[in-house]
């Protein structure tokens, strides 16, 4: 009888422990913010405004009663406070309608792309974190689906965070050709070639979003259609060599023509050549939309 008696007790006090403890996490739950806010900010502006901003969106979603939520901005407030890299939300840690994943999919590849800059963090640093935080309270409304006007701020939020960033970050340059003129016959350089690629090279570096139409030309008096032909190929050869050599990404140079003798710079009789038809042109440009 005793023994029954003291298994019961321990039984009753296992079971009011548990009752505790159930109790102490159902309240915890949604209340991680406030232990952040405890936290002293970066002096940083980038990781301050990070951590400022998600901890305003940790308290939003405690007002919701959306307390996973709410916990999980806490966290990556406090990590921004231990020094963490915190990166916005990858697309596959949200359960996302499948119409919204292609489009949060192109503009997390953007954040990304000005995520990675060198001087991001520097030179932008409101509107680079006020980009992610936006980005991530997207996905999260995106996510629950059931307030448009709210996933419209967030969105809309972000766009505007991004465009302000990739417009200092990654500038317009507009387009510009250059022309590089050969011998008679040629298809190697010259020094003033040289000089006009290493230009080239200098601003592709710069405007890391261009893209490059190469045209090639020969005005081969004596030579036939085939032999032009031909010619054009190797100075357009020669010249996107030298430009990748240099550093630029074969990929960036979206067309490339050889015309031979077509589309002459000057028009002549048969018979009569010109040196300004002997020639690459060389067209950067911003992609198209």
């Amino acid at each position: 009888m005793h023994i029954v008696s003291g298994l019961s007790s321990v039984k009753t006090a296992v079971i009011t422990v548990l009752a505790v403890f159930i109790i102490a996490g159902c309240a915890a739950q949604g209340t991680r913010y406030l232990s952040v806010e405890k936290m002293t900010p970066p002096e940083n502006t980038y990781q301050r405004t990070l951590f400022q901003q998600y901890l305003d969106l940790a308290r939003e979603q405690a007002a919701r009663a959306d307390y996973a939520d709410s916990d999980a901005f806490a966290r990556r407030a406090a990590a921004v406070v231990d020094g963490m890299t915190v990166l916005p939300e990858e697309i596959s840690a949200r359960q996302l309608p499948e119409k919204s994943v292609k489009v949060l999919t192109s503009a997390r590849k953007r954040l990304m792309r000005a995520f990675g800059h060198p001087d991001g963090r520097v030179r932008v640093p409101y509107a680079l974190a006020t980009a992610q935080t936006q980005f991530d309270c997207w996905m999260e409304l995106q996510e629950e689906g059931y307030t448009p006007d709210e996933i419209a701020v967030c969105r809309n939020h972000f766009f505007a965070a991004l465009s302000s960033v990739e417009c200092d970050l990654f500038p317009s340059f507009g387009r510009r050709e250059w022309v590089i003129y050969f011998g008679d016959k040629k298809d190697n350089l010259d020094d003033a070639a040289f000089t006009t690629i290493a230009v080239i090279q200098q601003l592709a570096q710069i405007y890391e979003d261009t893209t490059f139409i190469i045209n090639a030309h020969a005005d081969d008096m004596a030579g036939n259609y085939d032999s032009n032909q031909q010619l054009s190929q190797r100075r357009a050869d020669t010249v996107i060599n030298t430009l990748v050599d240099g550093g630029l990404h074969e990929n960036r140079i979206v067309t490339v023509k050889s015309w031979g003798k077509g589309r002459p710079a000057i028009m002549t009789e048969d018979g009569t050549a010109r040196p300004e038809n002997d020639r690459v042109t060389v067209l950067m440009a911003d992609p198209m939309e």
